[in-house]
């Protein structure tokens, strides 16, 4: 308090009272003896109003967009954060966003009549096939807002289907890996150019948005594990004396060894990441290992399908496709022949499990 009887404190109030604005009604006595405590308020929120925040900051994003002076003039509002955790189709939303730009639907331009940058979205309209444009806002952060607004749902609905659409016409494995390298190409690219790299808080969110949409298309494709090929008998050959038959290695049994703790390590909770297999690449150069020693190593270590969940997941996929319209299409065939591969199910397996799913639903083949 102003009246201390402690000697410490009386001795330190007059310096408090010199180098910091604190009047003496803001100076409050505590009961701990050894410790001085100095509080700063950043913000406050009455938690009446809480039930309904949504709707206020729904208002509040279409104002702040619309009034070229919004209501608030601070220019740190940014440091404020949401005080509810975002509902699942703002976080889509901003997944979206993050993907539109990784596949070039959103792209920052200049405005050639007014030299500024702008973020635009870019996309084909449905009655005339031409090429519409959109100026989202100055700044990603801007775009991202534009798109959170009620007032352009269509343009979210715009940017979700196209997404979806880029992801569906990846339908063989080419298709597949090309769409996968492209993703994994910018996420590289995205993060070399980051300041700290992977470390930067901005670069999460938009590995996750990729990794989510690698997984919900299934982009990526393992690398297939070479069986023992058939080998024809060559005619006999007696060996020179002199010439030493070929190593059938490069590597040295301890690199080996280095290389299978690191694929152990890499296939223990499951397929490994895209940054994974790339570091694991990185090192399967840097040891001298062959492709053929590698997929070999990894194979030790991939977790064994089982045989039961198979059957169960490829019987689950053509059961959907037959329930929708009673066929199979051009489209629906190719990825379950994608699935039977992925699973390793021969034909003869995979035209069982029709058979069997034909007759569940009492259909004729």
């Amino acid at each position: 308090g102003t009246k201390p009887t402690d000697p410490a404190v009386e001795a330190i109030l007059p310096i408090l009272r010199k180098v910091s604005a604190l009047d003496d009604k803001n100076i409050k006595p505590l009961n701990d003896p050894h410790r001085v405590y100095f509080i700063h308020e950043v913000g406050a929120f009455p938690l009446r109003l809480i039930e309904g925040i949504d709707k206020m900051r729904n208002i509040y994003r279409s104002i702040s967009q619309s009034d070229a002076n919004p209501l608030h003039t601070h220019q740190e509002n940014r440091q404020f954060k949401d005080l509810l955790p975002a509902p699942q189709e703002e976080a889509q939303v901003k997944q979206n966003l993050s993907l539109g730009v990784a596949l070039g639907l959103i792209n920052t331009v200049e405005n050639r009549a007014t030299g500024y940058a702008e973020v635009r979205i870019s996309y084909p309209d449905k009655q005339t096939g031409l090429e519409q444009t959109q100026t989202l806002g100055a700044t990603l952060q801007e775009a991202e807002d534009a798109l959170l607004s009620d007032a352009n749902v269509n343009l979210r609905n715009v940017l979700s289907d196209a997404l979806i659409q880029i992801g569906k016409s990846a339908v063989n494995k080419p298709d597949k890996q090309s769409l996968y390298q492209r993703l994994i190409a910018y996420l590289e690219d995205f993060k070399q150019n980051l300041p700290n790299g992977a470390d930067n808080p901005t670069y999460a969110p938009v590995r996750m948005a990729i990794e989510e949409y690698i997984k919900v298309h299934n982009l990526f494709i393992a690398p297939a594990v070479n069986a023992q090929p058939s080998v024809s008998t060559p005619s006999p050959v007696t060996p020179s004396p002199s010439t030493p038959p070929p190593s059938p290695t490069t590597a040295s049994s301890e690199n080996i060894e280095k290389f299978r703790k690191l694929a152990q390590s890499c296939y223990k909770k499951g397929t490994p990441t895209a940054t994974e297999l790339q570091l694991l690449e990185k090192f399967r150069d840097k040891y001298g290992i062959t492709l053929v020693q590698a997929e070999q190593i990894a194979a030790e270590f991939m977790a064994k399908p089982n045989p039961s969940d198979s059957v169960q997941e490829y019987s689950l996929m053509f059961r959907a496709f037959v329930e929708n319209d009673g066929d199979i299409d051009f489209e629906e065939q190719s990825q379950l022949l994608d699935l039977q591969e992925e699973l390793g199910l021969t034909t003869e397996q995979a035209n069982i499990i029709e058979q069997n799913v034909r007759e569940e639903l009492g259909l004729s083949t």
